[in-house]
């Protein structure tokens, strides 16, 4: 209801521009909840999956964003990858496989 209804994924994706790592954890949480009922998960993912794969950390020795949130964003992706190609072809596109490697 709060993806389809009240629309507030827009709303999501801009406050997933911060760098706080506070409250990056509460936001990579709440749309990991949200995409694991999302009922379209093509449509979540084309709006979703290249902010995410920005966040993610380009090796795996940076200590920002906190491993929180890089699970959670993991688990969105994962999420979204379940229900829908479109999420697989847009990790790919973004280039987020080498970032989820390490």
């Amino acid at each position: 209801m709060a993806l389809e209804q009240e629309r507030m994924l827009p709303m999501l994706m801009d406050l997933l521009r911060t760098n706080k790592d506070v409250e990056l954890r509460s936001i990579t949480g709440l749309l990991r909840n949200l995409s694991r009922h999302a009922k379209d998960k093509g449509n979540m993912a084309t709006k979703v999956v290249n902010n995410l794969v920005t966040k993610l950390p380009e090796d795996g020795h940076q200590k920002e964003p906190s491993s929180d949130v890089v699970v959670n964003i993991c688990g969105i992706l994962n999420n979204l990858v379940t229900g829908s190609s479109l999420a697989a072809r847009d990790i790919t596109f973004f280039g987020g496989l080498p970032q989820l490697v390490n």
